[in-house]
């Protein structure tokens, strides 16, 4: 049951979201903008995204992480990409909110654009997939330096800041959490990847030419960040999660819209039987990804064996889905479904990305049968 706080909140996301982001974004999808994303963000201040889940010791709005993926779902329904921004940006204030007190002093009023001039966006560099893109720590004329290249990293154009996990041995267990600003000499950003979605947060390496590490950029102990990391992926599962279900919202809508009013073989083809049956799929996986993600950000398990709700479950299941329920989007606009004017294709590039984020769905599943047995 929604709280009357989650209920305002989200209807401020929606509002924000319609006007700020639905008006624009086919226009810049064509034509991707940091400027305009930097703009979009700093409106995003006003009703207090940037600092939804920091503490209001802090600046922010002490919110969970349910309401942030609420938030993102909104979002979503109009800009995946948008969204893409903030859950990066969470994960990011989730590990600074696992500092030192002097930390999180330094950096989560930052985040939370309490008091800055400018887009004060920060974001989250997780494990690399493959041994090739592992960073390093070594000692450099007694300095402790860091290292190489990061795997593709969403707002690495737009983040002041970047949390950093690395893997220091030990099975993946000797896990070490750093933040680093952009400025710090050494930190250089990558070529675009290109991606065709999730265009408006272009995703880049971030590469680290014997960036000198001190003391107090450890979040934590070092080699002792592992339940950091880990609480932070919950986090972000849940968040892509959320946005992958906002993103296949609007799809679902657009195809029932469509279908309602295309006329075809003497009737609305939305009285097509093959029609109906799609929209019942489609809005099927729509209801059952949502409970998923909220049960999941809610931290709630019923009492049955394998039951247990977890993000990165619901993160599976939400973006599969969502890819599901975007192309029957497109199959119910027939050849429309390809047009850029319709939007439909825009969400199909979104939540493809979407569907890739946080290691591919494959790998998750062989990670979480690992764990289960």
């Amino acid at each position: 049951m929604l709280t009357e706080d989650y209920k305002e909140i989200l209807d401020v996301s929606r509002k924000f979201a319609a006007k700020e982001i639905g008006q624009h974004i086919l226009d810049i999808d064509l034509e991707p903008s940091i400027e305009w994303t930097k703009a979009l963000w700093m409106k995003s201040r006003e009703v207090g995204f940037p600092g939804l889940v920091i503490p209001e010791s802090h600046g922010g709005f002490s919110q969970t992480g349910l309401c942030a993926a609420l938030v993102l779902d909104s979002l979503a329904s109009e800009c995946a990409g948008a969204a893409s921004i903030f859950a990066h940006h969470y994960a990011a204030c989730k590990c600074i909110m696992a500092g030192n007190t002097t930390q999180q002093k330094t950096y989560l009023p930052q985040f939370a654009n309490s008091n800055a001039e400018d887009a004060v966006i920060s974001t989250v560099v997780f494990l690399p997939s493959f041994e090739d893109n592992k960073l390093h720590f070594h000692e450099k004329k007694g300095r402790l330096v860091l290292s190489g290249k990061s795997e593709l990293t969403a707002n690495a154009f737009l983040a002041r800041y970047f949390c950093v996990f690395l893997d220091e041995g030990n099975q993946g267990k000797d896990i070490t959490c750093i933040v680093i600003d952009k400025n710090d000499p050494g930190v250089k950003i990558g070529d675009s990847a290109g991606f065709t979605g999730l265009k408006i947060n272009p995703f880049a390496p971030v590469i680290f030419d014997e960036v000198t590490i001190e003391r107090e950029r450890f979040i934590g102990e070092r080699g002792k960040g592992f339940e950091i990391m880990r609480s932070t992926e919950d986090l972000y599962h849940g968040l892509l999660a959320a946005s992958a279900m906002g993103a296949a919202r609007t799809a679902y809508r657009k195809a029932r819209a469509y279908a309602a009013e295309r006329y075809q073989y003497g009737t609305m083809i939305i009285n097509h039987q093959e029609i109906q049956r799609m929209l019942g799929a489609m809005l099927m996986k729509l209801g059952i990804g949502t409970s998923g993600y909220i049960q999941a950000m809610a931290g709630e398990s019923v009492e049955l064996p394998f039951a247990e709700a977890r993000s990165r479950f619901a993160k599976i299941f939400c973006t599969d889905s969502a890819v599901e329920i975007v192309i029957d989007a497109i199959q119910v606009h027939g050849g429309y479904g390809y047009m850029h004017d319709y939007g439909v294709e825009k969400i199909f590039r979104d939540v493809k990305v979407l569907h890739l984020l946080g290691g591919s769905s494959p790998r998750l599943h062989m990670q979480t049968i690992v764990e289960t047995m």
